[in-house]
């Protein structure tokens, strides 16, 4: 009888364990992940991050562009405010930041005039987070932009893009470019 019981056991654990290994990969995003996807919404976009409450969290294998990469998915809801934020990382280096079903006003620290504004101090943050000077190149090029209205100019290997698609839309996009002025597609920021 006991040979019987402990048979059943067995079967029981390794058709557990074969269902466990079938379920969704998607699960609690990984603290660190968590953190400086936080960190980078609190320390770079200027978003108080200490009034929000996280109301969902998921980590997921992805790629980008070719690279295998995780996404944290962070869902962040206050009194009058939400929103939801996805940070793509490769090789634990964020590639990809975006924001967005935002419900009310986020709570910044510091809100900017207007886009350029906005887009100007969030590049100059980036850059004293990654000690990446193209960043504050990227910045300084739009010193001459008048929020609203469709520019295009290079400077150096980069070409900068403004574009108003939609009444509420403007899209900042820097391009780098070689010496015959052709455009490395896939290697770009772009701001919307």
């Amino acid at each position: 009888m006991s040979k019987k019981l402990l048979g059943i056991f067995l079967l029981v654990f390794i058709i557990s364990s074969a269902c466990i290994s079938l379920l969704p990969a998607a699960h609690a995003a990984e603290p660190s992940l968590q953190a400086k996807s936080i960190s980078f919404l609190s320390d770079v976009v200027g978003v108080k991050t200490d009034t929000y409450t996280i109301t969902r969290s998921t980590l997921q294998a992805d790629k980008i562009v070719d690279a295998p990469s995780k996404v944290a998915d962070l869902r962040f809801s206050s009194a009058g405010s939400s929103f939801r934020v996805t940070c793509s990382y490769v090789k634990d280096t964020l590639a990809l930041f975006y924001l967005s079903d935002i419900d009310g006003n986020l709570k910044l620290e510091q809100p900017a005039a207007n886009t350029v504004d906005a887009a100007k101090s969030l590049l100059s943050s980036y850059q004293q987070e990654t000690g990446d000077t193209d960043y504050g190149k990227f910045a300084q090029m739009l010193n001459t932009v008048i929020e609203g209205e469709k520019v295009s100019k290079v400077a150096g290997d980069v070409k900068l893009e403004v574009s108003n698609t939609q009444q509420n839309t403007i899209n900042y996009m820097w391009t780098y470019i070689d010496q015959n002025g052709v455009p490395a597609e896939r290697k770009n920021v772009c701001l919307t």
